[in-house]
């Protein structure tokens, strides 16, 4: 668990840090974001990849009823 500290003990290291009086580490983050390579196909699984395309069709379907109606009205 990590160590709570007082007002006090923040100051004091903030003031050291502004003073360059004590080092800043920069600790590297462990779970960094991993960019998707969309040509890799198989990390999306065949199940995710059809109710996508099912999420898709009913999208299209409800805006098409949303839009062309009003474009008519042009």
């Amino acid at each position: 668990m990590a160590e709570v500290l007082s007002q006090q003990e923040i100051d004091q290291l903030l003031n050291n840090v502004k003073s360059g009086n004590e080092q800043v580490s920069e600790t590297p983050v462990e779970n960094q974001a991993i960019p998707f390579d969309f040509r890799l196909p198989n990390r999306i699984s065949k199940n995710q990849l059809r109710l996508s395309r099912i999420f898709t069709k009913i999208l299209v379907k409800v805006l098409a009823h949303f839009f062309f109606p009003n474009f008519r009205q042009w």
